[in-house]
């Protein structure tokens, strides 16, 4: 496992903000996204993304979304390993829908 991009996102309430975009190399790869959620408190609510092609040099859509509501009692949240076809391209987004502004650190790793 390698970290790929990471970092500390201040979110904007209503901004879609990209975490990173990640171009696959040869031969592709497996991504994850791993956000930390560990200051959200009562009203916060977030919105994570991640989006890629489904075959090679296809559009990128959705592959996985995730609303997370409230203060967290587990503050690690995952995305599902994807697998990017090389020259394609694995996005993370992330939108705080409302609650105070809070800062999510992340990092895209990849698995191989």
């Amino acid at each position: 496992m390698s970290v790929v991009a990471e970092g500390d996102q201040l979110a904007v309430i209503g901004t879609d903000h990209t975490l990173a975009s990640v171009t696959a190399p040869a031969g592709g790869a497996v991504y994850q996204l791993l956000l930390d959620v560990h200051e959200m408190q009562p009203d916060d609510a977030v919105t994570v993304r991640v989006r890629a092609p489904v075959r090679p040099a296809g559009v990128v859509r959705t592959a996985y979304e995730a609303t997370f509501d409230d203060a967290q009692a587990d503050a690690r949240k995952d995305s599902p390993a994807l697998y990017v076809a090389a020259g394609d391209t694995f996005v993370a987004t992330l939108v705080q829908h409302h609650g105070t502004g809070r800062t999510f650190p992340y990092a895209i790793v990849r698995l191989r």
